[in-house]
């Protein structure tokens, strides 16, 4: 039996990209999270600090390393600097729902 090698190359890179997309919709929503549930919409650093040093925390606590202060921070300004621009249909074609993520947010 003879197996296509461009078969399993093709099928490697579908899961790499399935997972970069998959990853960018968490850090979106984590960041669109942090900024609508803590901060009330608005751009306020007090708050945020406090909020992204918990989440660090509790993220690291449950999920391991990768998820240091600016790590967070980067969530956030993914979500602040794309919100415009990432359309809410491809959030919503995600399968991933609020419920699903940290409740220390």
């Amino acid at each position: 039996m003879k197996i296509s090698g461009r078969l399993i190359t093709d099928t490697q890179r579908h899961i790499v990209r399935s997972v970069n997309s998959a990853m960018i919709t968490v850090y979106f929503q984590i960041g669109k999270m942090i900024v609508e549930d803590e901060q009330d919409g608005r751009q306020r650093a007090g708050y945020a600090k406090e909020t992204i040093l918990r989440l660090s925390t509790a993220l690291k606590r449950e999920f391991g390393k990768g998820y240091s202060v600016s790590y967070v921070e980067y969530m956030r300004s993914f979500y602040l600097n794309y919100q415009e621009r990432i359309s809410q249909s491809v959030i919503g074609k995600s399968h991933l729902h609020q419920s699903t993520y940290p409740s220390c947010i």
